[in-house]
C-alpha cells in the first residue's frame, strides 16, 4: 500500500495492472476496440474531403475561409470545429 501511495495510484489500480504471472500488463488502450461515432465520415466523404481541401487553389486559404468558400457554393461535407 506504501508503494502505491507513493506512486499516487489507488490499490485497486495496482491490481489492475498486474498479470497473472506477477508482472505488470502493457496499456491495453491502444488496441482497445471502439465503436466507430455515429457523425463519423464515411470512407468516401474523408476521401472527397481530403481531395477538396487539397485543391491547388486552396492551399493557402485558412479552415475559416475554406468553410466560407464551400458554404457559398452550397458545398457541405463536414463541421469543423476552430
Amino acid at each position: 500500500m506504501l508503494a502505491c501511495e507513493m506512486a499516487g495510484i489507488e490499490l485497486r489500480t495496482l491490481q489492475r495492472w498486474k498479470a497473472i504471472d506477477g508482472g505488470i500488463r502493457p496499456d491495453g488502450r491502444p488496441l482497445a476496440v471502439r465503436a466507430t461515432p455515429k457523425h463519423a465520415l464515411s470512407d468516401a466523404e474523408h476521401t472527397q474531403l481530403l481531395a477538396v481541401a487539397n485543391e491547388p487553389r486552396l492551399l493557402l486559404c485558412r479552415q475559416r475561409a475554406l468553410c466560407r468558400c464551400w458554404r457559398m457554393k452550397g458545398f457541405y461535407l463536414a463541421r469543423i470545429h476552430f
